[in-house]
């Protein structure tokens, strides 16, 4: 195997080039002993499973957040593992979306309401307690994260009924 392509994935997928050197060798071992040593596309095929390049878009997603756990760069990793392209809650939204739903999702940011501010149209059209979005000051965290936050200063987070997530700046 071309260790250039090594090289490729280990950067991609955040892994050192001397783990990924070691998971091509346990691939060539894995099809040696199941008689395809020399069957190159099936070792790639196994090297791609071990380090994450084959994973399903939801896979994806856990793998996304093992890596910023460990201090990754959210805005690359996002980018490496083309979240926004897949279908999904988040598709065609800025890398940013999903960050500021996780955040929502524990509890941060502060909810608006629909009719917020008159009781009555708020009883009479809509449940008050429905959040129409949620919304977050901009801090320098998140600009450090996605730069392409800088000049904004608030983040709002709308959901719709069909389950996607929709991102305003002002």
């Amino acid at each position: 195997m071309p260790s250039a392509y090594v090289n490729k994935l280990a950067k991609k997928h955040h892994v050192s080039i001397d783990k990924a050197e070691d998971m091509w060798s346990k691939a060539k071992a894995s099809a040696k002993k199941q008689g395809k040593a020399d069957d190159y596309a099936y070792i790639t095929g196994i090297f791609k499973q071990m380090i994450g390049e084959s994973m399903k878009p939801e896979n994806r997603v856990n793998a996304l957040i093992d890596n910023v756990l460990k201090g990754a760069n959210a805005s690359k990793l996002i980018e490496d593992y083309d979240l926004n392209k897949y279908p999904g809650k988040f598709e065609g939204e800025p890398d940013y979306t999903e960050y500021f739903y996780e955040l929502m999702m524990n509890g941060d940011g502060e909810p608006h309401y629909f009719g917020e501010g008159d009781e009555d149209f708020a009883d009479d059209v809509f449940n008050d307690t429905t959040v129409e979005h949620t919304q977050f000051e901009i801090t320098p965290e998140d600009i450090a994260k996605f730069p392409e936050l800088k000049g904004h200063k608030i983040v709002k987070l709308y959901h719709s009924d069909q389950g996607f997530e929709h991102i305003e700046l002002e």
